[in-house]
């Protein structure tokens, strides 16, 4: 860790901290997943402010049925509602924990399903399971996680591992279907209003 703090590679989070000014530890993590572009940010702050967030870095999510619909399958987009369904969650969750012994190298838990997760799947399916162990990890493949390769997981791994407070997990975590920023992206809006 120190060697990589002191001296951080190019590109790296470290060194989007320090061209920030933002120290190491004593930070607000939070990540943005965007399921249709298939792409992770990771935003910072330091603890206690309510300065906005910075963007540190963008990691590409690999190997997932990320797709809006996924390609060459006839499942519905949308978010999560079934265990075994592929889809990826969507909504606001806490990293709960940090699993070093993942079988996907290292992995963050989500704390999926939440309440409104549960809410969804009571209108949409009851009486079934809405699944669970969704993942931050490692890796390029998996049936509903979100991996982003072990290089990119080593770099998040440091940075949350870093920033862990007692009782508030490693940091909030948003999923989106899609940016909400894009024109082309309209037609998913739709669907979901």
């Amino acid at each position: 860790y120190q060697w990589y703090a002191q001296y951080p590679p190019a590109g790296s989070l470290a060194a989007a901290l320090r061209d920030n000014r933002l120290p190491f530890s004593g930070l607000e993590i939070y990540i943005q997943v965007f399921k249709k572009e298939a792409e992770l940010r990771v935003f910072a702050r330091p603890t206690g402010r309510e300065t906005a967030f910075v963007l540190l870095k963008v990691f590409p999510v690999t190997g997932s049925p990320f797709r809006y619909p996924p390609e060459g399958t006839p499942r519905m987009a949308g978010p999560k509602t079934l265990e075994g369904d592929y889809k990826v969650p969507e909504g606001c969750y806490r990293l709960t924990w940090q699993n070093r012994w993942s079988d996907f190298y290292l992995g963050y838990p989500l704390s999926y399903p939440n309440r409104p997760d549960k809410i969804r799947r009571r209108y949409w399916n009851a009486g079934s399971d809405s699944g669970g162990d969704i993942v931050l990890h490692g890796q390029t493949a998996t049936i509903g996680c979100i991996p982003v390769g072990d290089p990119a997981i080593e770099e998040i791994y440091l940075l949350l591992d870093r920033n862990w407070v007692r009782n508030r997990a490693f940091g909030q975590i948003h999923i989106f279907p899609c940016r909400f920023d894009i024109e082309e992206n309209e037609h998913i809006l739709q669907y979901y209003a």
